[in-house]
């Protein structure tokens, strides 16, 4: 029921003592349902992805676009 997963293989698993343990994976696939795609290319907005904040305790979604990649920045002036 996922639209994307992702096949991993576990490469190391560091064992922090409780709930803060790490784990360091490689992926070797990926799938995509055919829904979430435009062309060849997982689109963003068909996807719709979430994660969940701990701290907050909340679902947050991804929100509007923001700039161009590799560009935005080309603006920035500091103050």
């Amino acid at each position: 029921e996922c639209p994307i997963n992702l096949e991993c293989n576990l490469l190391q698993y560091l064992n922090m003592g409780g709930a803060d343990d790490i784990v360091i994976g490689e992926i070797v696939e990926s799938y995509v349902d055919e829904k979430c795609l435009t062309g060849d290319k997982v689109d963003i907005e068909k996807l719709r992805p979430m994660i969940f904040s701990m701290y907050e305790n909340k679902y947050l979604g991804v929100g509007k676009v923001l700039g161009e990649g590799w560009k935005i920045g080309n603006n920035y002036t500091p103050k």
